[in-house]
């Protein structure tokens, strides 16, 4: 069996007495009036935290995502993790509120660059334990361990 990395997630920490705002009141109906889940990343601001479902790392995450019910996962956080979430749970409707969140990490390693290197060495083989790269570039990975 492979050992799985470990992964972070946990639900919002309590308010602490802090009210909501009346923006986050908004969202939280919206969320439920939509059957929404919304997945927080660790480094969202606390506002974003306090009206997500689960907090944590991109793979706790994931697994969050690959088991959700609703029709609707909002992601906050960045490209790649929305794409992960629509991969593991492709009938589910995946929504990234900031289309320009990215990941410094994710763009350095485009699937463009992983079928150059597959082009120029054939025999190449490569394992990829990250999970920080585009949907494009897990396709490629996996495509190419084939």
């Amino acid at each position: 069996m492979i050992p799985y990395p470990s992964a972070s997630v946990f639900p919002p920490l309590p308010l602490g007495g802090t009210p909501l705002s009346d923006l986050q009141k908004e969202v939280i109906a919206l969320k439920q009036a939509k059957d929404a889940i919304i997945l927080a990343h660790n480094y969202q601001c606390e506002d974003i935290q306090n009206v997500a479902d689960f907090v944590g790392d991109s793979l706790g995450l994931a697994y969050k995502a690959a088991e959700a019910k609703q029709s609707t996962i909002v992601f906050c956080g960045v490209h790649f993790m929305a794409e992960t979430a629509k991969i593991v749970n492709p009938t589910r409707r995946v929504l990234l509120p900031d289309m320009n969140a990215g990941c410094s990490l994710a763009d350095s390693c485009p699937a463009s660059k992983l079928a150059a290197a597959k082009a120029a060495d054939p025999s190449l083989r490569r394992r990829v334990y990250q999970l920080q790269r585009s949907g494009e570039g897990d396709q490629r990975c996996h495509r190419d361990q084939r």
